[in-house]
């Protein structure tokens, strides 16, 4: 009850600040973060996105643009320092989002590359994002190149068996990664082992 009432006051707040607004730059400004901050409110009556710091940072901060004053608002003058400081904030809230990119690129280097250099791309693409998808795909490389080269068998077999076991702590009931592990294990001969990860035979 004290939140929403809270909610309402800038709620008011804020469309006073809108309305004694001169400036259309800063109306428009103040419109958008009134509406980014509806977004969030609707976004929480159904799901719980204030419990991660980054996203109630953000909501903060709306709020505090949109205090305006009351009926007392005052004009606030954008100047370029401002502009400046918006677009260092903005790279600094967009840098987790970016993370992932460079394993977006090795991941697209990976699929182009020889076989034999594809488990060096795969390992990079997961230094930067590592998902589950890339460590299957890591796995299933090292498995093809072991049945490709006898004689570097049992080592590649050993190294697609560890990334499996990377793999699986990321997920650990993907169908994909255990079928897979199964081969593997049968492929260093312990079909007993492998057996448990592959579908029974009827």
């Amino acid at each position: 009850g004290v939140l929403a009432a809270g909610l309402f006051l800038q709620g008011r707040r804020a469309l006073k600040a809108i309305e004694a607004s001169r400036s259309i730059e800063t109306r428009g400004l103040l419109t958008g973060a009134a509406a980014a901050a509806l977004c969030f409110i609707l976004h929480g009556a159904v799901d719980f996105p204030f419990q991660i710091p980054g996203i109630a940072a953000v909501f903060l901060c709306l709020l505090a643009c949109l205090d305006g004053g009351g009926s007392e608002a005052k004009e606030i003058r954008i100047t370029s320092g401002m502009r400046r400081t918006a677009c260092i904030l903005a790279l600094l809230l967009s840098i987790p989002m970016l993370r992932p990119m460079p394993g977006y690129w090795y991941a697209f280097r990976a699929k182009r590359a020889a076989e034999a250099a594809q488990p060096a791309y795969w390992t990079l693409a997961l230094s930067w994002d590592p998902r589950a998808d890339y460590r299957y795909l890591l796995v299933r490389t090292y498995y093809r190149l072991a049945v490709q080269n006898p004689s570097a068998r049992t080592v590649l077999l050993r190294l697609a068996l560890e990334s499996s076991d990377e793999a699986l702590k990321l997920e650990s009931q993907d169908v994909r990664i255990l079928q897979l592990r199964g081969y593997i294990l049968s492929a260093l001969g312990r079909p007993d082992d492998g057996a448990m990860f592959l579908p029974s035979k009827t």
